[in-house]
């Protein structure tokens, strides 16, 4: 299935703060697990602010988001509700493909 390869996803998110959470599964309805190369397409729901941010998939553990300009350092701008942000998971981290 899309779900168990890295596939491109396009979600909305909930949260608050420095905190995305996102339900996703792939157009069969499988729950998408968080691989390596996963990278997902964002529509924020709320404000993400500059700093130390994480992203929660499918209930799971928090993971950072950093820049991947340079994935030792926290993402730079903060992004307004209903933007949107471009993601990748790294296989540690997601990486903000924008920054």
């Amino acid at each position: 299935t899309v779900a168990s390869q890295a596939s491109n996803f396009i979600a909305s998110e909930t949260g608050a703060n420095n905190a995305i959470a996102v339900s996703l599964t792939d157009p069969s309805g499988v729950t998408v697990p968080q691989v390596q190369g996963l990278q997902m397409t964002i529509l924020l729901a709320h404000t993400l602010r500059a700093g130390a941010n994480t992203l929660t998939l499918n209930g799971g553990t928090a993971t950072a988001i950093k820049s991947h300009l340079n994935p030792a350092n926290n993402i730079a701008t903060a992004y307004a509700s209903g933007g949107v942000i471009q993601v990748l998971f790294d296989g540690t981290q997601y990486l903000d493909l924008s920054q």
